[in-house]
């Protein structure tokens, strides 16, 4: 039961495995994997922090904005964190100097659920 997880968690148990919370996780990606065959972008979607964010991955396309310009000149919108970049085998924890490229993988941090394409985190 739900209402049970904070007193479970006051007893020091690590992982709390919740059937409604699983069925919950696999309908919204049963749900974006539709949507991802009539126009969405998200190649996987996990729900994180009890459900209050999304992570989202992404391979970037032709047609991105902002390719090839280093992050610290990228304007995104609030409350969207590029997380890691997926290049030739390498995981990058991106910074200012990183800029995404014809073929990563991006992983993108969000509480927004309006997110379907990798262009959505721009301004």
């Amino acid at each position: 039961r739900g209402n049970y997880e904070s007193i479970i968690k006051s007893l020091g148990v690590d992982s709390i495995i919740s059937p409604k919370n699983i069925t919950a996780a696999q309908i919204i990606r049963y749900v974006r994997a539709l949507q991802n065959s009539i126009g969405s972008n998200v190649e996987t979607l996990y729900r994180i922090a009890d459900g209050k964010a999304e992570a989202l991955e992404f391979i970037v396309k032709e047609g991105t904005k902002n390719l090839g310009k280093p992050f610290r000149e990228v304007h995104f919108k609030k409350h969207f964190l590029v997380a890691a970049i997926a290049r030739g085998g390498e995981i990058l924890i991106p910074g200012g100097s990183d800029s995404i490229q014809v073929g990563d993988n991006v992983i993108v941090i969000t509480r927004s659920s309006n997110v379907n394409d990798l262009n959505d985190i721009f301004e």
